[in-house]
């Protein structure tokens, strides 16, 4: 996710597909544009999934919850789409939220 004076601009992860990309199953997607004057709020949303471990020791699985955090942007339709999968990155999902709504309170005021 790229954040400029016109808007976003949301690129697929490369990697999983550049891993893949021998097997020729997944295909990375386009770019998409998403400009500020469009944009009307963002909103995480947190859901837990649960997984089951069972070791091959015979000692018992093992069920444990992560959360997923998802970033999901409201246009001026009242249109919600997810964004941005958030996961494995420098800051936390608040701190990422509070970023993207201090950038539109920027951008759409000038």
């Amino acid at each position: 996710m790229k954040i400029s004076d016109e808007g976003l601009v949301l690129s697929p992860s490369k990697s999983i597909y550049d891993s893949f990309a021998f097997l020729q199953k997944f295909k990375a997607g386009a770019e998409k544009r998403l400009l500020w004057e469009n944009i009307t709020g963002f909103r995480l949303v947190i859901y837990y999934k649960e997984y089951t471990m069972s070791p091959t020791d015979g000692t018992g699985s093992t069920t444990y919850t992560v959360p997923r955090h998802h970033l999901s942007i409201i246009d001026k339709t009242k249109k919600e789409e997810v964004i941005f999968s958030i996961h494995g990155l420098e800051k936390t999902p608040d701190e990422i939220l509070a970023l993207c709504n201090h950038f539109l309170k920027e951008y759409n005021c000038s």
